[in-house]
């Protein structure tokens, strides 16, 4: 051991001797090796073996299961890879000489990937050939696909290139439903397969069952960076909404994520999926018990930073409205806990106090950059008695400087598109003298929500026009 240079190092190191002593027993050996535990209270527990050991489940704060580890499925040999590697290239290029022979090879590699189902959507370098397997797959392929992923969904949603895969096979499985539903099946097996083989179930049945394996977890997967896409996607197809609108796509779909093309795809031409489309009731009350199990046990405070998580606010937003849509007609506020009355505790009476929670939550989201898009669709789509007071209470008295300002100006463009002629006419007054800070602060999608409202509203002619 080298010599200490002067007196006071000595004296350090002598004193750092001394609380390493200390801090152990005299009966106790040194661990250099492994770290110690430390429960929840921050109490040292010594070297005592883990409660919950790797490939069991843990309670979270809610009472839902959080995984401890995630599945592994194994990895594609180099043959395999290659392979595929291969045939993702043959259908790019797609030049087969007829639709039969298509089928033919398609039906080929789906015989290769079985039993590699879960390693090829796990793959780098494959998943994409999955994703375009599911879109060109036709209704007894997804099925079994689905029957493969099962048991895995919590898994699979997580993982950064399997979430895809399931994000695809869940979209391309919407309109099967709606086919089903109608009592239309193209599933059956063929004069080519086993004959011995059982029919499949109905793909209400597979998606239902898939929620199964999630339920429990949305806390964790509402803010997962992966997984909340998907969920996204389970929303809206549950809920029956169009799948292919520009709004819908941005809302399911990250900025970075990969557009993944085929030639050629199994459903019919006759299916637009721009339309609504109709659901088992099933579907409906799922979605509800999603809704009521996201965010029956959270706290307002809880709420709140999920409402200005960058990843959580998405799908608080599809929440909200899908949560307004389906109790529109309910009158019980106090029955029922949904996220409307969690946002706004007490609304709309307690939006006319200033210091209540529900005139806090408005306040504190009017100039979030996150939080303003969830006030965005509080504004569009909460029933007009929470909207008049609302209004009247907390935006009508500012609403020319929200306009002015780079984040407020968003949610009271949303204003402006659910006031009377009155109320519009009234905002014009107030804006117009200020239309040159408008003009400088190049706030242009004001200037053109205002022209357009008056318009619609015919108050075209209710103002003066010397400050134009």
């Amino acid at each position: 051991m080298p010599k200490p240079r002067s007196k006071r190092q000595a004296i350090r190191e002598e004193r750092k001797k001394k609380r390493q002593q200390d801090d152990v027993a005299p009966d106790e050996p040194i661990q250099t090796t492994k770290r110690r535990r430390r429960n929840e209270d921050g109490n040292d527990t010594g070297d005592q073996a883990p409660a919950f050991e790797a490939g069991y489940e843990k309670p979270d704060a809610d009472g839902g299961l959080l995984p401890t580890e995630r599945e592994f499925f194994g990895m594609l040999s180099d043959e395999e890879q290659e392979y595929f590697r291969s045939v993702d290239e043959q259908l790019d290029i797609d030049n087969f000489p007829s639709h039969e022979e298509r089928k033919l090879f398609l039906a080929s590699v789906f015989a290769e990937a079985k039993g590699k189902e879960l390693k090829l959507a796990c793959s780098q370098s494959c998943s994409r050939l999955m994703e375009r397997l599911i879109l060109m797959s036709n209704t007894r392929q997804k099925k079994q696909l689905f029957e493969q992923f099962g048991g895995h969904f919590l898994n699979l949603v997580q993982h950064r290139f399997a979430s895809h895969c399931c994000e695809t096979l869940f979209l391309q499985s919407a309109p099967i439903v709606t086919r089903e539903l109608g009592g239309e099946r193209d599933d059956m097996p063929g004069e080519d397969d086993d004959p011995e083989e059982k029919p499949l179930p109905f793909m209400e049945e597979l998606f239902l069952l898939t929620l199964d394996e999630l339920e429990g977890r949305l806390s964790f997967l509402l803010t997962d960076r992966f997984a909340s896409h998907t969920l996204r996607v389970l929303l809206l197809i549950l809920s029956g909404r169009p799948l292919d609108q520009a709004q819908t796509k941005s809302l399911i779909h990250s900025k970075k994520k990969e557009k993944i093309s085929a030639p050629w795809k199994f459903s019919s031409e006759t299916e637009v999926e721009s339309q609504l489309r109709a659901v088992p009731n099933s579907f409906n009350l799922a979605t509800k018990k999603i809704i009521r199990d996201a965010v029956s046990g959270m706290s307002p405070t809880e709420l709140r930073v999920l409402a200005t998580h960058p990843t959580g606010n998405p799908v608080l937003q599809l929440l909200l409205e899908l949560d307004i849509a389906l109790h529109s007609k309910s009158t019980d506020e106090s029955g029922e806990m949904t996220v409307l009355w969690h946002l706004l505790p007490g609304a709309p009476t307690s939006l006319k106090d200033s210091t209540t929670p529900a005139s806090d939550f408005i306040n504190s989201m009017l100039y979030d950059a996150v939080g303003s898009r969830l006030l965005e669709t509080l504004i569009v789509h909460c029933p007009g008695k929470v909207f008049k007071v609302l209004y009247k209470q907390i935006l009508e008295p500012r609403l020319h400087s929200l306009l002015r300002n780079d984040i407020a100006c968003y949610p009271a463009i949303r204003v402006l598109n659910r006031l009377s002629k009155e109320d519009l006419v009234g905002v014009v007054k107030q804006t117009m003298p200020e239309f040159g800070k408008l003009v400088s602060l190049s706030r242009f999608n004001v200037i053109k929500a205002l022209l357009e409202r008056c318009q619609a509203r015919q108050a075209y002619d209710e103002y003066p026009t010397e400050h134009i």
